[in-house]
């Protein structure tokens, strides 16, 4: 996870993952395109080839973004890939909180989520290390003036 700080008025979290996801599919185009040119024969097995290609494609182009911006007080979430997944956007004003939770059955997984006013939860990150979304949790705090909560210090 990482906290960018893009100007006074804008920030933006991205998980490291989603490089480490871009390399794999770009690593299985390239498999795919190397099984299209070593056909032997004319026997082309063009379904998987299509699907295996397929998940290449949305590999690569996959992409997680968490967008602060100060003037339109919004928080706006992208995922997208070769089309958009998810697109949301949380106003300042719904937020109650920012929450570093411990998830029930998993040992060191944490995740990190909005307290909404009307106690809803809107999960930003949904698995990671204590200690690195401890630290995107605080710079978001001191970047939207919203209080921490830490359930797992009970």
């Amino acid at each position: 996870m990482k906290f960018t700080k893009l100007t006074n008025q804008q920030a933006q979290i991205k998980p490291f993952a989603t490089s480490a996801v871009n390399f794999m599919g770009a690593f299985i185009l390239f498999i795919s395109c190397l099984c299209m040119f070593s056909v032997i024969d004319g026997e082309f097995p063009l379904v998987p080839w299509a699907a295996i290609s397929t998940l290449g494609f949305c590999c690569t182009f996959a992409n997680y973004k968490i967008k602060i911006d100060k003037e339109t007080k919004n928080i706006i979430i992208r995922a997208k890939s070769i089309y958009v997944i998810k697109a949301d956007s949380i106003a300042f004003a719904d937020i109650r909180g920012i929450v570093v939770d411990e998830k029930l059955f998993g040992k060191r997984d944490y995740r990190l989520y909005l307290k909404l006013v009307n106690e809803d939860r809107y999960i930003l990150i949904n698995k990671g290390y204590k200690n690195s979304l401890e630290k995107v949790a605080n710079e978001l705090s001191s970047f939207i003036n919203k209080p921490i909560y830490k359930t797992y210090e009970r």
